[in-house]
């Protein structure tokens, strides 16, 4: 199921980023990166989506160990995601 989600979201990237035009002038058209503003939220936003729909059940079994007051791997990896966005 999940290839299904990643695999559209994979390919409107990479099309994404060989398409786009590499000097562009206005304000959504700022760069990110080397790439156009709005790629760069168009990237937070389907990351997002998809690290929610792939780990919710890292999630759910995390939460249901925090509210057991336990801790197992699913603590690990579902603090792993956020952690290089400073979230965590």
């Amino acid at each position: 199921m999940a290839l299904i989600l990643w695999f559209p979201l994979e390919l409107t990237h990479w099309l994404l980023t060989l398409f786009a035009p590499a000097h562009s002038v206005g304000p959504m058209h700022a760069m990110a990166g080397g790439h156009p503003l709005w790629m760069a939220w168009l990237g937070l936003i389907t990351g997002t989506l998809a690290v929610t729909y792939v780990g919710a059940g890292f999630y759910r079994g995390a939460w249901n160990g925090l509210k057991h007051r336990t801790s197992n791997m699913d603590t690990l990896i579902a603090l792993a995601p956020p952690s290089p966005t400073g979230t965590a």
